[in-house]
């Protein structure tokens, strides 16, 4: 492992993401700072007057031209190359998904946002029941997903209400969705994961989790899934039928799950980040279902919060006071 290159931060991590394609890298704080740094040296490009109080999420569009940020007073378009900033006012925002062509979706308190790629409104349905708590693209990019309370609502384009729901008591704190098409699952409340086969009527529950699950997420093949909630990261392996009576993987390093993110690749590499602020990185084909497994690499960065791969080889890193460039050499 070698540190390419570390900067500080001003403010505590609360989302972080980076663009090949721009250069750089997005820091959102969780007092409302928004730093853009350069992804060849950590220099800082850009701060915007974010006025956001605090973030929840940020990512880049796919080309990097743009960055969307969500808060909880609303959310915001930044344009990473002319510095043009739209603030949008909408109570407490959870998340922003980008498809593949530059449209945003974005959960907006009880509202599906959806831009074009230009930044103007494209659609906006009826407000939904409860706040939206997640929000992703399905596999074939036409129609959007949000989670909340009572389960998945799934929208088409400029349908003012759902045109298909997946439903299951409680609160439903994050969603996930298979880029095969082939499942939709989602963390809860209830310390639980929920699982709908988008297919047919097969739902399968995952409870016993000491937590609550608030963070859930795929890999890039659809297989794997992996979810906090416990001690271990939990990893499900959906490349079967079903994962009904199997045993998830258990990636065990950490005293708790801070953070964690999948490598761009298909061969199930995921790197995670502990509550006792270590980052330790896993292959999940080679371990066994049920059985506690050893990282291919780890290290402690002091306090690590949040990661993000950069390419196959290099990690981003957010500490509590600084945000560094690894080069894991695996």
């Amino acid at each position: 492992m070698r540190v390419v290159w570390e900067a500080p931060l001003a403010d505590r991590t609360a989302a972080l993401a980076a663009s090949t394609a721009a250069g750089r890298v997005a820091v959102a704080g969780v007092d409302g700072t928004l730093q853009l740094r350069s992804l060849a040296n950590g220099s800082l490009t850009a701060q915007p007057d974010a006025d956001v109080d605090s973030f929840t999420d940020v990512t880049f569009s796919p080309d990097g031209r743009s960055l969307a940020a969500t808060g909880v007073r609303g959310y915001l378009l930044y344009g990473v190359e002319d510095g043009g900033l739209q603030r949008f006012a909408a109570g407490w925002c959870t998340r922003a998904a980008y498809a593949d062509d530059g449209r945003l979706a974005v959960a907006a308190g009880r509202r599906l946002v959806v831009h074009a790629p230009d930044g103007s409104l494209a659609w906006q349905p009826d407000a939904a029941g409860s706040t939206i708590t997640g929000v992703t693209w399905l596999a074939r990019q036409r129609e959007v997903a949000v989670s909340g309370y009572g389960g998945v609502e799934i929208y088409a384009r400029h349908s003012k209400r759902p045109v298909h729901g997946y439903r299951y008591g409680g609160s439903h704190l994050a969603v996930a969705a298979a880029s095969t098409g082939r499942w939709i699952c989602t963390g809860n409340q209830d310390a639980t994961v929920h699982v709908w086969k988008t297919q047919g009527k097969l739902e399968l529950h995952m409870p016993g989790y000491p937590r609550k699950v608030t963070q859930l997420g795929f890999d890039p093949t659809g297989r794997w899934l992996a979810n906090n909630g416990s001690r271990d990261l939990t990893v499900w392996d959906f490349g079967g039928e079903s994962p009904a009576g199997s045993k998830p993987r258990l990636l065990s390093a950490h005293e708790g799950i801070e953070h964690f993110a999948w490598r761009d690749c298909r061969v199930g590499i995921v790197a995670s980040a502990g509550t006792e602020g270590s980052v330790a990185i896993w292959g999940v084909e080679r371990m066994l279902p049920g059985m506690p497994g050893k990282p291919l690499a780890s290290f402690d960065p002091g306090g690590a919060v949040r990661v993000q791969w950069l390419g196959l080889d290099r990690l981003l890193v957010a500490t509590e006071e600084r945000l560094m460039l690894v080069d894991l050499e695996l």
